[in-house]
């Protein structure tokens, strides 16, 4: 029973060292070799089987271990649900990547954020991991210490890589850090030039595209000039915004004052990060005999219904059985909203393929 116990106590210390990887390495390295020196020598075979059954045992945990804390997920019991919130996600920017310090790549990440200071900080990579300097990813942050970074799996942003030349306000993380908690400025449109939309089904919808050069007017500061890129959704906004001499409210970042946007909220248009900040859950569970369930968990976010709601509404209620016709009608109308979660990769793809069949702008996360 001794060595039973000793076994089970070493898979647990080695689970927790994924998730605090930088503070346990040398004690389960420390744990495993005194292990190894419990048996003594001329051991009979039977008891050397079991040590190499340990071995494998604890190898098995620390590869489960690594691929929960790639997923930004703590070890659980079999029976207990781990909840994921958006709230914790990042954004880094790869400096470089080694393998040098510990024998595993790592990653020197410049994580961004809206009104505070870039840092830096490690975060540990799987093997094939496929990425490269310069690369912006998503990533976990522990707020218990702001030291402990892992990457986000792109089951729950989806897309593991950020677009090279986006924009820098991406839609999940500092898109909405900057208009919750940007400072807030008043900004005169000097000029505004239409630029083509890449996807000429979105121009067809109503969508439009600008680069607008604004003067910006902190509640606290002195004006000054900075452009604008912005996707507008309908008509009326481009009309009241996309020409010279509208007057806009707008937020923009103290610490990089040339990152502006339009202060939705102000406008009067509402949250359109709101679909996408709402807390993500996943039923993935790490158990102690190393095996681990498989994350699904993917949403169905109904960006826009289009100009066509019969069809799209048709749509929903299929995908939705039970909804009734006013509930559907409501939800085309109040997008972007989200529709389903806690789908596998197939159902949410084959939803989003029909919403689009119907003529609506949908995105699966």
């Amino acid at each position: 029973m001794r060595i039973v116990d000793l076994a089970f106590l070493l898979v647990l210390v080695v689970v927790i060292w994924a998730v605090r990887r930088s503070r346990r390495r040398s004690r389960v390295k420390g744990t495993i070799e005194s292990m190894s020196q419990d048996l003594p020598p001329g051991s009979s075979p039977s008891m050397q089987a079991l040590q190499e059954q340990i071995k494998a045992a604890v190898a098995q945990a620390t590869a489960a271990a690594a691929t929960a804390a790639q997923a930004g997920l703590t070890s659980v019991s079999s029976s207990s649900p781990s909840g994921i919130s958006r709230e914790n996600l990042g954004v880094g920017e790869i400096l470089s990547i080694s393998s040098l310090a510990t024998g595993n790549p790592e990653a020197t990440l410049e994580l961004d954020a809206i009104g505070a200071p870039k840092r830096r900080v490690v975060a540990p990579l799987s093997e094939g991991h496929g990425l490269t300097r310069g690369d912006r990813i998503y990533v976990l942050l522990d707020p218990s210490d702001p030291s402990v970074v892992t990457l986000a799996p792109a089951s729950m942003t989806g897309v593991k890589v950020l677009p090279a030349g986006a924009n820098r306000l991406d839609p999940l993380v500092l898109g909405p850090q900057l208009l919750e908690s940007g400072a807030k400025a008043s900004g005169i449109v000097k000029a505004a030039e239409s630029v083509p939309m890449a996807e000429p089904a979105l121009a067809a919808r109503g969508f439009s595209k600008w680069r607008l050069e604004l003067e910006v007017t902190p509640e606290s500061g002195w004006p000054y000039r900075a452009e604008l890129t912005i996707s507008l959704s309908t008509p009326e906004k481009a009309a009241r915004i996309a020409h010279a001499g509208a007057e806009v409210m707008l937020r923009y970042d103290p610490d990089d004052t040339k990152t502006v946007s339009i202060d939705s909220i102000a406008m009067g248009y509402g949250n359109p990060y709101e679909a996408l900040s709402r807390p993500m859950s996943s039923t993935r569970t790490v158990t102690i005999s190393t095996t681990m369930g498989s994350l699904n968990g993917k949403t169905v976010l109904l960006v826009d219904a289009g100009t066509h709601l019969i069809p799209v509404i048709n749509a929903i209620r299929e995908a939705s059985p039970g909804m009734s016709l006013r509930d559907a009608k409501v939800l085309a109308e109040s997008a972007p909203q989200k529709l389903l979660d806690n789908l596998t990769p197939e159902q949410a793809e084959a939803i989003k393929l029909k919403l689009e069949n119907a003529g609506a702008t949908v995105m699966v996360i």
